[in-house]
């Protein structure tokens, strides 16, 4: 039996996808501060915290959706920390700094926007992704985007994304682009294959320590952090107590017994040890594009843009979710125009004090 991966239910995704966004723009304050030396010091206490009280940074950044404006008062940990070099105008030279990357968050949304397949957001080309669209006007809602690897297929293939997603990857670019070692790593082959049927690529989400992408043990380790504080935020906002977007899990002995360990000490506790587990994982991104634009576009167009060669495979994911996820006949790409607009981000000079 064909297992049908569902989509993230039709309620919920214009949330989560500005939800991201605004994280996006926390993790760029962030950034920022990190660049004028206002962040702590502590550099354990920024790599491993679960999330940041964002008034502990002066500002609460606000999310606006339907008309309707949400302060995020707290946002996930969701950037990969690493001490960096910045490219710096002579005679200045470098500049070491640690800070937050929000790769892994923009190749999230990227493949939430897009219906791509995470791997093939992955190991989209630093240069090469924007190469088809030299003539396309700058004000134009569309933008043509090259995608350097499929799943079944040997060549690269072209597909269209809007404006905001061209943004995104131009920010990961540019981001890229001011560090001191952004040419020093050669160009990879696709998966580490000796024998690649694709060219060469130097990955626009690359990670901050080798020459390869993230890695899909970090994406899916975000996304879940994603998911329980995003579940945390939605039902704050909507008042919609019974959404889940994630789920624990007993971890278990190979018969089926839960495992139990001891806390030690004077006073000994047993206990069970848990997982969390995303209910929608990081290839619902795909089910849902594909089911939002089932209706809205020819199923041979649709095939094209989620990169198919056969349409009976669109079809297979273009069907209705388990979860009341329905057709929708209007297509993902014209939000409102309100819907368009980001939050800010914090804009406090000083850090307050660390989360």
């Amino acid at each position: 039996m064909t297992r049908v991966t569902k989509g993230i239910p039709k309620q919920i995704y214009g949330y989560l996808l500005f939800y991201c966004y605004a994280v996006e723009e926390f993790g760029m304050r962030l950034e920022a501060l990190a660049k004028s030396d206002a962040l702590p010091h502590d550099r354990r206490a920024l790599g491993t915290a679960q999330r940041f009280e964002t008034g502990a940074f002066g500002e609460v950044p606000q999310m606006t959706y339907r008309g309707h404006s949400y302060p995020l008062t707290a946002v996930p940990n969701v950037f990969s920390w690493a001490e960096r070099e910045l490219k710096l105008p002579e005679p200045a030279g470098g500049s070491v700094v640690y800070l937050p990357h929000c790769t892994v968050l923009r190749l999230l949304i990227t493949s939430l926007e897009t219906g791509l397949r995470l791997q093939s957001v992955q190991w989209l080309d630093r240069e090469s992704w924007r190469s088809l669209g030299t003539q396309t006007p700058e004000e134009s809602y569309a933008f043509p985007l090259l995608v350097n690897t499929d799943k079944s297929e040997t060549t690269n293939w072209p597909t269209y994304i809007v404006h905001r997603v061209k943004n995104v990857l131009q920010r990961q670019e540019a981001f890229q682009a001011q560090f001191a070692d952004a040419d020093s790593f050669g160009p990879v082959e696709y998966e580490g294959l000796d024998l690649s049927p694709f060219d060469s690529i130097r990955p626009l989400f690359r990670s901050p320590n080798s020459a390869y992408p993230v890695s899909d043990e970090l994406c899916n380790k975000h996304w879940k952090r994603l998911m329980v504080a995003f579940e945390e935020f939605y039902r704050e906002a909507t008042k919609e107590r019974h959404v889940r977007m994630f789920k624990l899990q007993p971890l278990l002995h190979d018969d089926g017994t839960p495992i139990i360990k001891g806390t030690g000490g004077a006073v000994e506790r047993t206990y069970c040890p848990i997982k969390i587990l995303a209910i929608h994982t990081p290839r619902a991104c795909r089910a849902t594009f594909a089911t939002y634009r089932n209706g809205s576009l020819e199923l041979s167009d649709f095939a094209e843009l989620l990169g198919h060669s056969n349409v009976v495979v669109t079809a297979h994911y273009a069907k209705s979710g388990e979860d009341g996820v329905e057709p929708s006949n209007q297509t993902l790409l014209h939000l409102s125009p309100e819907d368009e607009k980001l939050p800010p981000a914090a804009s406090a000079d000083e850090l307050k004090d660390c989360p």
